[in-house]
């Protein structure tokens, strides 16, 4: 596959909410091999792999703006 897209638990889920924490993960294939690039977490932490490089009017620094 050319990349895939996870979403998993963080722990077994039982029947306390307090369990129920899931990830996002995106992956990306380099030489045919998937690696994950970017992760989401429950408590909305991203960890990205890699370099960031950021060009333009990218916003970085404004404050975030809900719908």
């Amino acid at each position: 596959p050319a990349g895939r897209v996870t979403v998993g638990t963080e722990e077994n889920w039982g029947s306390d909410a307090s369990t129920r924490n899931s990830y996002m993960a995106f992956e990306t294939a380099h030489n045919g091999v998937l690696s994950e690039q970017v992760i989401i977490g429950s408590d909305g932490s991203m960890q990205m792999m890699g370099d960031l490089n950021v060009g333009g009017d990218d916003g970085i620094g404004m404050p975030r703006r809900r719908p």
